[in-house]
């Protein structure tokens, strides 16, 4: 327990990662001290993985909350359509998965809703800046919306954008291997998350996928690496999304996006067939 506390007050007390969620360090800490009980090997590995899932995809400088909050909340006092989507975009930028998604949106969400209907309740895993997607989701002003991501800058941020919104939402900092959302939904958004958690550990998304108390998963993968090649990526992602659900009553339909390979699962389980 020592190591593992020296671990996690070493991850804690970094600059990059100080905002991140105690149990996603705890959790990725320990799978590292299991591999090597050199804590200060562990130490480097669980940064290091702590770049895969989040350093890597954040814009190198700080992003300046407040300011963009502003700006957002400027934009969503005009009441424009036109304003709140640009304004909406400048900041989906900022972000490598979101910036992918710009060219898509317009149709993004319509094809998504054609399959799974439209959502009262949904929840975003692992959100990032998708929330600021809302915009083209066409949903109704009683819907319920949670967003999840393990940085808690982004939470408050998020969860300050979701009540321009004018939704019933909420963001939470929550580690969703760890605690997956007991919230039951519609449609459960896993967009471009199940690469990254199984680099984090394997096997880990399938739990979260049955974990998860949706009647459709909503799961994509990017089309392209963070350095731009494609080659393979498609027959690869598509191939272990069905290795994923084998086995289990579940019905995929596939949507390919220029920008994003999206899969729309219906649990076809007896309690959210009720």
């Amino acid at each position: 327990m020592g190591e593992l506390q020296t671990l996690i007050d070493t991850i804690q007390s970094s600059k990059k990662y100080a905002t991140i969620c105690f149990d996603t360090i705890k959790r990725i800490g320990e799978n590292e001290l299991r591999k090597n009980a050199d804590v200060k090997i562990a130490i480097k590995a669980t940064k290091r993985k702590l770049h895969q899932i989040f350093g890597c995809y954040t814009s190198r400088r700080k992003l300046d909350y407040d300011g963009i909050y502003e700006h957002l909340k400027a934009a969503y006092d005009t009441q424009l359509e036109t304003e709140i989507k640009e304004t909406c975009r400048r900041v989906l930028r900022l972000h490598t998965s979101t910036t992918e998604r710009i060219p898509v949106l317009e149709k993004f969400y319509e094809s998504i809703f054609d399959v799974t209907g439209q959502p009262k309740i949904v929840i975003d895993a692992a959100c990032g800046l998708n929330p600021l997607t809302i915009p083209w989701m066409g949903l109704e002003r009683t819907a319920q919306y949670f967003a999840y991501d393990i940085d808690r800058n982004t939470v408050d941020f998020i969860d300050r954008y979701l009540e321009l919104t004018g939704l019933n939402s909420m963001a939470l900092a929550q580690d969703v291997i760890v605690q997956p959302p007991a919230i039951e939904a519609d449609v459960a958004l896993l967009l471009k998350t199940i690469p990254c958690l199984e680099q984090q550990e394997k096997g880990c998304s399938i739990r979260l996928m049955e974990a998860l108390q949706a009647k459709h998963l909503v799961v994509s993968f990017p089309v392209r690496s963070v350095g731009g090649k494609s080659k393979g990526m498609l027959a690869n992602y598509e191939r272990i999304l069905y290795n994923l659900i084998h086995g289990r009553d579940w019905q995929a339909t596939k949507l390919p996006f220029e920008t994003e390979l999206v899969f729309c699962i219906h649990k076809l389980t007896r309690e959210l067939c009720l």
